[in-house]
């Protein structure tokens, strides 16, 4: 029987700035950006978020909890509030999108899958046989081990939710606070 090997790597956008990499004491970890770019065999799968008021509220229970991969279901913090500022959204809401814009730039010449996070959730099999497509590797039924971090409403958990909702109102960010 032949045996196939594929190699993966996840990353999110920050891990390639310098401080990063100082942070955890790999000082030129920023580098292999350069290396990901040039080498145009190495298959791209962009993740993405349709909603990045959630990524921010996501990371923002992280930080509180100290939990980055919730494991078991049993150990999810249902009670965490946190508030949020309005220039705290916007930042985040158009760093964001400027990164996801500079990386689909930097791996355009790549082959490069492009996968919604939300559909990664809700059509976990098609998503899933999609990414397996695309990597040349025979299907096969995939199970996650991770679970997510938060499944409240965006109001149980913003405490200024409908102030910060109301702010948007009308800008190209409106639809993030759609539930």
């Amino acid at each position: 029987m032949d045996k196939e090997l594929t190699v993966g790597m996840k990353f999110h956008y920050h891990h390639f700035h310098e401080n990063y990499g100082k942070k955890w004491d790999i000082p030129d970890l920023y580098q292999t950006l350069d290396y990901f770019v040039s080498d145009r065999s190495i298959k791209i799968l962009h993740l993405k978020r349709r909603n990045i008021l959630k990524t921010l509220i996501s990371l923002r229970v992280s930080d509180q909890t100290k939990q980055y991969v919730l494991r078991n279901e049993s150990d999810r913090e249902n009670d965490i509030r946190i508030k949020l500022t309005v220039a705290d959204c916007r930042r985040e809401f158009r760093k964001t999108r400027a990164n996801e814009k500079k990386f689909d730039g930097l791996f355009r010449h790549h082959e490069l899958l492009e996968v919604a996070y939300e559909d990664l959730v809700d059509e976990e099999t098609a998503t899933c046989n999609r990414i397996l497509d695309f990597l040349r590797v025979p299907r096969h039924p995939m199970v996650s081990k991770i679970f997510r971090q938060n499944t409240r409403s965006l109001r149980d958990v913003v405490e200024n939710y409908e102030k910060i909702k109301n702010q948007f109102a009308g800008t190209r960010w409106e639809a993030f606070f759609e539930e």
